[in-house]
């Protein structure tokens, strides 16, 4: 298409008119990174028929009347909006967008979602997008606020990450009860509780972090929902439909434009009409005793801050809005996760590289900054939650007419994005995270010194993760030794087995690996008799099977489809009687890719979610491994269409988890949703009445508002556990890495229930699709679990679900290497912490810490490297690497080299710890 003329601009304006009008119309667009188009048809045509690119041109003409205002959200547009005209050789500048009259919404790459992207991630969404916002000049035009308006719901912990971002504001409209659509207003109360309390609120956290929000009652289209055109009719209509709304300070404020809508301008030629709003109109004489002001979201805060004692504290609940959506498309959720893992684990070594090697290392920090770039935009509320439609899900082609739009310019990057499909973009994000991990270990294979031992094989043996594992971590690597069969590990000078699988893999625990560290175990020759156990396959021809590892003991029954008829732990049973745990159920969903089936369709009419069928053996198991370190087990399965799956449990010797993997797809003769469930009871026989569950850099216990009858499905991060009453006894938690669909079901004995995969074709919401891939699901049993304020699940978690790194020492490197054979980068001082993030920044290293209690304590971090009196002190940063006013001061202990040590108010603080 031809790009709209988008000069002369006028000089930016230095000043703005004081605000004074009691009216506050914002002007602004919501663009999705993708959903019913890919990127490059959002950016190039969209519904507007001449696309982002072309609200830009209109956005970037108006800033010539100085009346006008711009708030807009997602960076990834204006990064290729500016990118596109730079290769035309006749350049836009950015410094047209450098004036107060714009307003840059939080400064992420896009909208994200919060409740199912991983926290980093949410937060790399802005880090990136403020990182590229200020090499073109532009930070000073971030308001920090989350501008989430279209997620389908929201955190109920949310107030905690977003604070320690730094940011001041959040943004949103979609709650149980809002207009968008408007469901069951009988059952679902947040919307018309917020309206009465106050649309601007301060939303406490659970650790004492409190952040203005902002709720949008008219969707948030806002006025642009009453007429597009006659702005002064829009605001009538608004005002009417807001009868019942408390303004803070009587400060009425609204949103102007919604999805790809855009300001009048006679510079763009065509375009849909319908997408025109009318923003000068606001400006317009009016009949009525009011008049408008156009403003920028920073403009309407700043206004609003005259007063802050007007403004209320509201706790809400409204991470039950849609929550379908969290089971949807699961492989996007897995790749999610397992991206983020890796990169997180290869910045731990890029940083490592940094400090015990005085290398920065830039080949391979640039892989993990190309790969995050990638990742990042996975995080849009139509991308992680699986809610796009087919066409760009599968094929990375537009799934509404496109007829008049031509095909997405270059210089989208060639091969990625969603250009192949948001499917084929998820997968390459593990692909070049994987590539990024395996490039960092080959480094620390050939950096680290070792004296060659005749007959000895050294590897090298990695911890990612900011926390102490338990003395059964265990390694699984590809086989050094050639085959040969009289080897052992020596770990530390002690001696310790090893395990050959059935496909060439080796098997060895390595006790007491702490904190991101690595240090070196020796394969050697045994001077007496000390074969490798190899693993052998067997067949179960029995009707049960006692899978034990002398620790905990599962019972296994065919006729219930290999499910967990008992676990024992000495004479401690664990599953409810006449039950079975992880008994496979398909689930009749008359849902969609946004809702379960037992949410509202319209009105106070749910659709259906009801129990189908349980899935039975489809053949006897196999033993694939029987000790003396894993005891591995598979089985088939089968639902009642014949569709195939099958389940496999894995014991650690020492370990009391059991680990369960379930491969399938959902059933493509109908819509249905695949659940197991999880009857388990403490040893005394008490059940579970309540939930704790992982959400982002935080965990909750609270029941959320009824929208609904029957089930209600949280958003889980890490980790669901059931307990006795709300802060009472753990019964048994679940770990999981991607899979983050959990919910209790109290009427049947307390049972914990997961979504494994869905396919709900429905056609009742926004978009439709379907989903009839295979997937793999991993999770983990944990029946001796404590509370989540111990920090205990989320350490289990992420010990269950992150493996430790291993590679062979590269002994022919020369010169030879000069890194010591143990090295540790940082480890947490307090029990309930968790250091979970570690990488350099400029001449700093970041550290990400999460703590489960936030009252009571200290909070002391550990740079065993750091013992010189003479080095800078660390400093509290947010989680966008900023300033904080107020932040607690970071002294280093008087009796232990190398600990710092702050008061930790909050669950989630980051340090910049200065390299020289």
């Amino acid at each position: 298409m031809e790009f709209a003329a988008i000069s002369p601009f006028l000089a930016p304006a230095t000043s703005l008119s004081p605000l004074t009008q009691p009216f506050m119309v914002c002007p602004t667009t919501h663009n999705d990174w993708d959903w019913e188009q890919t990127f490059g048809g959002y950016y190039e045509c969209s519904k507007n028929d001449f696309g982002v690119s072309g609200i830009l041109d209109s956005v970037a003409v108006n800033f010539n009347n100085t009346d006008f205002r711009f708030s807009y959200a997602e960076v990834a547009f204006l990064r290729q909006y500016l990118e596109f005209w730079e290769g035309t050789g006749t350049p836009v500048d950015s410094s047209v967008f450098d004036t107060p009259q714009f307003c840059l919404l939080g400064g992420g790459i896009t909208s994200p979602d919060n409740q199912v992207s991983h926290s980093e991630v949410f937060i790399r969404n802005y880090l990136l997008g403020q990182q590229y916002l200020e090499s073109k000049n532009l930070s000073q035009r971030i308001f920090p606020v989350a501008w989430v308006p279209d997620d389908f719901g929201h955190s109920p912990q949310l107030p905690v990450l977003v604070e320690a971002m730094g940011m001041k504001a959040i943004g949103l409209s979609r709650v149980p009860g809002s207009p968008q659509p408007g469901l069951c207003d009988t059952t679902q109360k947040a919307a018309t509780d917020i309206r009465q309390n106050g649309l601007s609120f301060y939303w406490p956290g659970r650790d004492g972090s409190s952040i203005l929000t902002h709720f949008m009652p008219t969707t948030y289209y806002g006025i642009a929902n009453f007429g597009l055109k006659d702005a002064q009719a829009s605001m009538a209509d608004f005002l009417d439909d807001c009868d019942d709304c408390v303004w803070p300070n009587d400060i009425i404020f609204a949103t102007e434009g919604g999805d790809w809508q855009y300001p009048t301008n006679r510079s763009v030629p065509g375009g849909n009409p319908g997408y025109l709003y009318d923003w000068q109109g606001v400006l317009a004489a009016s009949n009525s005793s009011w008049t408008g002001q156009l403003v920028t979201f920073d403009e309407y805060y700043s206004a609003l801050m005259q007063n802050p004692n007007g403004i209320k504290n509201f706790t809400l609940f409204a991470e039950n809005y849609y929550t379908g959506y969290f089971a949807s498309r699961p492989q996007l959720k897995i790749d999610h996760y397992a991206a983020t893992q890796l990169l997180l684990g290869a910045e731990v070594l890029s940083s490592i590289f940094t400090v015990f090697n005085g290398s920065t290392a830039d080949e391979l920090n640039a892989k993990i900054n190309a790969t995050w770039d990638l990742l990042v935009p996975t995080t849009h509320h139509d991308f992680i939650s699986g809610t796009a439609c087919d066409a760009v899900h599968y094929f990375g082609q537009n799934c509404d007419d496109m007829a008049n739009c031509p095909q997405p310019p270059k210089p989208l990057p060639e091969g990625g994005w969603d250009e192949k499909g948001q499917l084929a973009m998820s997968n390459l994000t593990v692909i070049l995270a994987n590539d990024s991990m395996t490039f960092a270990l080959d480094q620390l294979s050939r950096s680290v010194q070792w004296t060659q031992k005749p007959g000895f094989i050294p590897v090298v043996v990695f911890n990612q993760l900011g926390l102490d594992l338990p003395g059964t971590s265990m390694v699984e690597m590809n086989d050094p030794t050639g085959g040969i069969g009289n080897y052992r590990a020596v770990i530390d000078g002690s001696p310790g087995p090893l395990q050959r699988t059935e496909d060439g893999n080796l098997l060895f625990q390595v006790p007491g690996m702490p904190s991101m560290l690595y240090k070196i175990v020796e394969l050697g020759p045994c001077a007496d008799t000390c074969n490798i156990t190899e693993s052998k396959s067997q067949t179960i021809n029995a009707s049960s099977y006692l899978l034990s590892n002398g620790l905990v003991n599962i019972t296994l029954e065919q006729d219930a489809g290999w499910s967990i008829a008992n676990l024992t732990i000495g004479s401690d049973s664990y599953v409810q009687p006449n039950a079975h745990a992880n008994s496979i159920e398909l689930w009749g969903d008359t849902g969609n890719l946004y809702q379960f089936g037992m949410e509202y369709e319209t009105g106070c009419t749910p659709l259906k979610f009801t129990h189908n069928s349980t899935l039975t053996c489809a053949g006897p198991a196999t033993l694939l491994e029987n000790g003396p370190i894993r005891w591995r087990l598979t089985a088939p399965l089968k639902d009642v269409f014949g569709n195939l799956y099958s389940t496999q449990y894995e014991l650690v010797r020492g370990e009391t988890f059991v680990r369960i993997t379930t491969t399938g797809a959902a059933p493509h003769q109908g819509s249905f949703s695949v659940l197991t469930s999880f009857p388990m009871m403490t040893p005394t026989g008490k059940t579970a009445t309540a939930l704790e569950y992982g959400t982002a850099y935080s965990w909750e216990d609270r029941n959320p508002q009824k929208s609904w009858d029957g089930l209600t499905f949280r958003a889980t991060h890490n980790f669901a556990q059931l307990v006795t009453t709300q802060g009472g006894e753990a019964v048994a938690a679940v770990y999981h890495n991607g899979m983050p669909a959990w919910t209790i079901d109290v009427e049947e004995g307390g049972m914990l229930k997961g979504a494994l995969l869905r396919n709900t074709p429905g056609t009742d919401r926004a978009q439709s699709g379907t989903d009839t891939d295979r997937h793999t699901q991993r999770y983990t049993l944990d029946v001796q679990s404590q509370l989540a304020e111990t920090g205990y699940p989320l350490k289990m978690a992420l010990y269950t679900h992150t493996p430790l790194r291993a590679v062979p020492l590269n002994i022919s490197v020369t010169p030879r290497p000069t890194m010591p054979q143990r090295a540790q980068l940082a480890a947490p001082w307090e029990d309930d912490v968790v250091l979970a993030v570690a990488k350099t920044s400029n001449d700093s290293l970041v550290v990400r810490v999460q703590r489960a209690n936030s009252t009571g304590h200290e909070i002391g971090v550990m740079f065993p490297w750091r013992n010189s009196t003479n080095l800078q002190l660390p400093k509290i940063v947010s989680a966008l690497e900023n300033t904080i006013q107020g932040a607690p001061t970071v002294r280093p202990s008087e009796n232990i080299p190398g600990l710092y040590v702050y008061d930790g108010g909050r669950m989630l603080t980051t340090m910049n710890v200065p390299l020289n």
